[in-house]
């Protein structure tokens, strides 16, 4: 999807160079509606800056210069507020922690008492953990453990 719309787009800028390229633009942007919906391709901000900065230049073309720059702005304020919108819903679903001695009963209760807050900064955390607890995975697993070499792998 991304390099056919790279190859559009380098479609609607190769409109600069021609006589009529406002026109050409103007189709090349109505094709691309047409078959966004088929191939889920739409145009992006690059696409509709291309066509505008194509017609903005010609004295005839200007109302519809216009309308596209009116439509990329439509189009990137969704895009920008859903992703937004995702972001947010994000940190919603995400439990608020203050601070790692909160949880250490939990902690303890899921791993044992040897799981123990040692010490905590806003930088780092010190925690006493069980051996064999592999401390870069979200649940409890002996991946990334060291395992031990038997003693005829050795030679």
């Amino acid at each position: 999807k991304g390099c056919t719309a790279g190859i559009i787009n380098a479609w609607v800028g190769s409109c600069f160079e021609r006589i009529q390229g406002a026109q050409f633009a103007l189709q090349l942007l109505d094709a691309y509606d047409q078959v966004s919906d088929e191939f889920q391709i739409y145009p992006d901000i690059v696409t509709y800056s291309l066509v505008y900065s194509i017609l903005v230049q010609e004295e005839e073309y200007q109302e519809m210069a216009q309308k596209v720059l009116e439509r990329a702005q439509r189009v990137s304020k969704k895009k920008a507020g859903s992703k937004r919108r995702r972001e947010l819903a994000a940190t919603r679903r995400r439990p608020q922690v203050s601070c790692a001695t909160d949880v250490q009963d939990e902690l303890q209760e899921l791993y044992g008492c040897d799981c123990q807050v040692l010490q905590e900064t806003s930088d780092f955390l010190v925690l006493s953990k069980p051996s064999g607890m592999a401390c870069t995975h979200k649940h409890k697993t002996t991946a990334g453990k060291a395992k031990k070499r038997k003693s005829s792998d050795k030679d």
